[in-house]
């Protein structure tokens, strides 16, 4: 088999990130795809009413959404790879990935509730298991806030030129690696 020419294996070795996370975004989509049809196929109407089940079917909808994204913004850069990101959907993307586990974990602590209902546990010992859920919430939740409109107002709004999304890139590439995966294959 001939060598592939120079032009075709740097597009290859370009697009090769892009494409790792192309295929595991829409396998983690696509996965959500038929949990959501069994969630509603096994529930019963009066199931569909309860908060658990909305917050449920609200989270899968989301892991949906953010794979449909992820497919379109991965497929553009493989198929146009000097077309720049729009940078809105870049900002929303990037809110709901990083919105995600404030809401999974929101979900868990409302399924406290059924551990240690209101009714049969103490005032004391609720404010004990809840006031830190809560205060924890409320500080990440205020960090995701700052950070989305700090980052928003310098992409949309240009205050670091062309140089945002790679002033971007290269802070992501210096954070601990304990609190991001690592997928560029190296």
């Amino acid at each position: 088999m001939a060598p592939l020419p120079p032009p075709l294996q740097s597009y290859i070795v370009a697009v090769t990130p892009a494409l790792r996370l192309l295929l595991l975004g829409a396998v983690w989509s696509a996965a959500l795809v038929p949990l959501l049809v069994v969630l509603f196929f096994f529930s019963t109407p009066a199931i569909r009413r309860k908060p658990i089940f909305i917050m449920n079917v609200f989270t899968v909808s989301m892991g949906i959404i953010i794979g449909i994204i992820n497919t379109k913004l991965y497929v553009t850069q493989i198929l146009n790879p000097g077309e720049e990101v729009q940078l809105k959907t870049l900002v929303a993307y990037i809110g709901m990935i990083l919105l995600m586990p404030v809401i999974m974990d929101c979900i868990l602590a409302y399924r406290l509730l059924a551990v240690y209902p209101r009714r049969t546990t103490s005032n004391l010992l609720l404010v004990i298991i809840f006031a830190p859920i809560v205060l924890f919430k409320a500080a990440r939740l205020a960090n995701l806030i700052v950070f989305l409109v700090t980052f928003s107002k310098d992409i949309l709004q240009g205050s670091h030129g062309p140089s945002a999304i790679p002033d971007f890139q290269r802070l992501w590439d210096h954070a601990p690696l304990y609190g991001r995966m690592d997928l560029s294959g190296h």
